[in-house]
């Protein structure tokens, strides 16, 4: 008997170790793991949120500041490892669609990958620099990143998510199928 409730007591430990260790991967994973009908990215016609971000270069930037043309925005983490692919295709197409005032771009996390995705967005993009809970991605519920979205000039999303193919058909200027 005493061996019958040795094993079942190694048992329970067992089954709560694997428990904890289920609890913190789904932490880990974030809203999208708990909540799973939550879309990764803002569907279009969304209202996005009213934000007021500080530029690297130190400008204020808001979503009044964008509204009234076409505006693109990125949000991009540092320790992110598809964002490390993005940021490049990023700063090209962002070149191309109009300059700083008509594109935000926001770098989260620190270190030299985060400064190195500044150097690349600087004087193509308006640059933010926020934690992954600042106002920006919240105003845009970044629940996935890299997040990438075309809003209308009255605040909407048109397209977005997890990269440029994801908004670039949408783009009012440019043909389909011409983006990276």
């Amino acid at each position: 008997m005493s061996g019958g409730l040795v094993f079942v007591g190694a048992l329970t430990l067992v089954n709560l170790l694997l428990l904890a260790l289920m609890a913190r991967r789904v932490r880990r994973l974030g809203p999208t793991a708990t909540n799973p009908t939550r879309p990764p990215w803002l569907p279009p016609g969304t209202k996005v949120l009213d934000f007021e971000a500080m530029t690297i270069d130190g400008e204020m930037m808001s979503l009044d500041r964008l509204r009234g043309r076409h505006s693109l925005v990125g949000i991009f983490s540092a320790n992110c490892e598809p964002c490390r692919d993005q940021v490049p295709v990023f700063a090209r197409y962002a070149s191309s669609y109009g300059g700083p005032d008509q594109v935000l771009a926001v770098v989260t996390g620190v270190g030299d990958k985060a400064d190195e995705f500044v150097s690349q967005l600087r004087g193509k993009a308006s640059v933010v620099r926020e934690g992954p809970r600042g106002t920006v991605p919240a105003a845009f519920s970044a629940n996935a990143l890299p997040a990438v979205y075309l809003l209308d000039g009255n605040g909407r999303v048109v397209a977005g998510g997890g990269s440029i193919s994801a908004v670039n058909y949408a783009r009012p200027d440019v043909p389909a199928g011409t983006g990276d």
